[in-house]
């Protein structure tokens, strides 16, 4: 059976559809799982492996492998198997295409290649996969370009773990004198077939990272041998002679990256990452959005499967969820982030006091009709769920824990001899209002170095605090050059949120690393704390706004609530099933509400600790939510049609729905929100690269009306925040690289 002539077959529950490209061992297509309803990606493999002695097991223990690496930047493995002597992976589908897909495009179509920020932020989310990879004794043996590969938002993931080494082990290929890997960018031991270690893998990192520097690969022949001749003697061409506006220290990482002997390569690939991040500090290039402009991906020719084949219905495309990018990702993108990130937050107290009082299931239909208003939506009680066949499942969210009781702790004491807190800036601008948004101009910006995964004001105003790698610190009144800068520790980089203490004494970082730093900022930002229990990158953080107690959310899927000042957990729950993008207290501090990929928010008594209910959003992703300063509304993002709804908490049902933004880069048009001081005006971020004003005054004529629109970003604004004297509005955009303060009247 050729593996490029199954496109309308089935393997297990997968059917195939699109073939997306084909490799030496196999063939990629986008399949539908009909379980579950969602678009795949299937890699098949030729059916000759299996007839390998032993081949069955050895693919089994490498597939099982490569799906208990749980990593932000490597692709999910969902299920493998084998049907009819043809053995499979199955794995999240992305729609960004590969790496060589991309430089492939754009070399062909303008020459461009990205600038050197986005090149180090891809290097940072790889060497985080690959060192998360290499600490659990795994090499991936095969890093290139194909195997790198986007989601519509950048974030870049690596695909094939396993693969290499299975192929490896298997006869058919493994005969004398026969090396494994892709030969540009196969390291010397690799031809010499020795012992390959980590930094194999660094070495094939580092040459696609020249080939993306440069715009070509560092060694060049018309054979293989040839080829490995240079690869195992020659020293790599200075990317400058190729590219000469590189810094001179770029070319010295990337040749330490590419040594012959693996022992004189950097420890690890983070350290490279770093080592590649601070050889372009100071050297600025614009931003080119090479990871992220839309690429035009050919299917690979074959059947087209017929309607009896698909069951002749094209299923519904679910929007991915988006957390940031860091986007750097990682660099963030990716990250971002970052990630990143914020991203999802949660729909959650607008059905308090109802849901405590009935918490059975509560039909959201509005008693009034308003234009646009979302068809059915159901706040799901805790107790039980009924899935679409119909069968009742208990919800064993909060089975195996123990809610906790009385979650209030005193006020912090600053130690004696601590620094007071700078005082807030003088008010140089009008209070901003649905009458004057229109008059709003950019007062003042900052294009920190990376990409800004987070923004937060200190309460009283007078800090401004922005995530990248590090935490830049500004005046708010003036953000020509930070005030100072807080570095911080290497494995939480990088940085995915910010939460300023109620009284603006402390402030508390989470990251790609599992532990959350809490920086005393009386005195200019000292570490004071750290506090451990996530198991993967923490996404969110958020302090209840009356005490000491901080929650947070994170990749690990989990909802924590801590002691700032003991790091004792006090609360824990894993009731989402998939990570968890934002944690928001109401107003009063009394609920905790969360979101996250698995569609749903989550809102949990914070005296008890137990569940109050869960509102479920139809499977899309929870993206942002916010409480309205005075708790009488709720904001949340329809990711689903690109709105946003405002919801009255009193009788929980939708008052307005504002429509405004449009489909931006990868489909989405809005990703943050932030009300002012008083909530009469919500402030909505996309990515259409617009700010939007929404008049939220329920006495306005013009309530639910837009009424300005702010455009200076150059990509998706992923990042809001009033001044608390509603004077200025902050934003940030992780993708253009830029926070930007805006004033009436600037």
């Amino acid at each position: 059976m050729n593996v490029q002539d199954m496109a309308g077959q089935t393997l297990g529950q997968y059917t195939l559809r699109d073939l997306l490209g084909v490799g030496g061992m196999g063939a990629v297509y986008r399949a539908h799982q009909t379980t579950l309803n969602r678009d795949v990606a299937v890699k098949v493999m030729d059916p000759q492996l299996s007839q390998q002695p032993d081949y069955v097991r050895r693919f089994n223990q490498e597939a099982e492998m490569a799906a208990n690496l749980e990593h932000h930047h490597i692709i999910p493995i969902y299920d493998y198997g084998m049907q009819r002597g043809i053995s499979y992976v199955v794995m999240r589908y992305l729609t960004g295409g590969t790496l060589a897909q991309r430089v492939e495009e754009f070399t062909n179509r303008n020459g461009m290649m990205p600038s050197l920020g986005e090149v180090a932020e891809m290097v940072n989310q790889l060497s985080s996969a690959l060192d998360y990879a290499h600490d659990r004794g795994v090499i991936h043996r095969d890093i290139k370009p194909s195997n790198v590969m986007f989601d519509n938002h950048g974030r870049v993931y690596l695909v094939d773990f396993g693969i290499a080494k299975l192929l490896m082990a298997t006869q058919a290929i493994t005969a004398t004198n026969v090396v494994m890997g892709t030969p540009l960018f196969m390291a010397p031991e690799q031809w010499k077939s020795a012992e390959v270690q980590p930094a194999t893998d660094q070495y094939a990192l580092a040459v696609m990272t020249y080939l993306l520097v440069a715009g070509r690969v560092p060694f060049e022949a018309d054979t293989p041998y040839g080829l490995m001749h240079k690869h195992l003697n020659e020293p790599p061409t200075p990317p400058q002679v190729f590219r000469p506006d590189v810094p001179g220290e770029v070319a010295t990482v990337l040749e330490r990256a590419m040594e012959k002997e693996p022992s004189e390569r950097f420890e690890t690939m983070t350290s490279f990452a770093q080592a590649f991040e601070r050889s372009i500090a100071g050297y600025t290039d614009e931003a080119t959005n090479f990871f992220t402009a839309p690429i035009k991906i050919t299917k690979q020719a074959g059947p087209t499967p017929s309607p009896a084949q698909t069951g002749g219905v094209e299923p519904r495309q679910k929007k991915p969820f988006f957390k940031r990018p860091i986007v750097w990702i990682a660099g963030g993108l990716i990250g971002a982030a970052a990630l990143v990130l914020g991203v999802i937050a949660a729909i959650s107290a607008i059905m308090i006091m109802s849901a405590r009082n009935n918490p059975s299931t509560v039909d959201m239909q509005p008693a009034f009709t308003v234009e646009g208003l979302p068809p059915t939506r159901t706040l799901e009680s805790p107790a039980a769920s009924v899935d679409e066949g119909g069968v009742e499942n208990a919800d064993t969210e909060g089975a195996d824990e123990e809610p906790v009781a009385g979650l209030a702790f005193p006020t912090w004491t600053p130690e004696a001899g601590a620094v007071e807190p700078a005082a807030p800036p003088a008010v140089a601008y009008p209070l901003i209002t649905a009458a004057n948004a229109g008059q709003l101009e950019m007062v003042d910006w900052v294009a920190p170095f990376g990409s800004p995964s987070g923004i937060a004001l200190s309460p009283d105003g007078s800090l401004l605090a922005v995530a990248t790698f590090n935490v830049e610190i500004y005046d708010p009144a003036n953000l020509e050059a930070p005030l100072y800068e807080i570095e911080t520790i290497e494995g939480d980089w990088p940085l995915e949120s910010l939460a300023f203490s109620p009284d603006g004494t402390y402030l508390a970082t989470g990251g790609y690393g599992s532990i959350i730093r809490i920086w005393d900022m009386s005195k200019g930002g000292v570490l004071a704390n750290s506090i451990e229990g996530h198991t993967d990158a923490v996404y969110t953080l958020a302090f209840d706004p009356g005490s000491t107690m901080l929650a947070s959310g994170g990749r690990d899927s989990s909802v924590r609530i801590w002691d700032v000042l003991t790091g004792d957990e006090l609360f824990f729950s894993t009731g989402h099933g998939a990570f968890v993008g934002t944690v928001a207290f109401s107003p009063d501090g009394s609920l905790l509400a969360s979101g996250g990929e698995d569609g749903t928010i989550r809102v949990w008594d914070v005296a008890t600790g137990e569940a109050v209910t869960s509102i479920s959003l139809g499977g899309y992703s929870v993206v942002d939510v916010e409480f309205s300063p005075d708790a009488s509304m709720l904001a949340a993002v329809d990711q689903y049609d690109n709105s946003v709804w405002l919801y009255d908490a009193d009788t929980f049902e939708p008052v307005s729905a504002l429509h405004g933004h449009t489909e931006g880069t990868g489909g989405y048009g809005v990703f943050s929100l932030a009300f002012n001081a008083d909530g009469t005006l919500l402030a909505t971020g996309g990515g259409d690269y617009t700010i939007r004003l929404w008049d939220t005054d329920p006495a306005s004529p013009t309530f639910g009306q837009q009424v300005a629109v702010l455009e200076r970003h150059s990509d998706w604004v992923d990042g809001l925040d009033f001044s608390p004297d509603g004077s200025l509005l902050f934003s940030s955009s992780s993708r253009d690289g830029t926070v930007r303060a805006w004033g009436v009247g600037g």
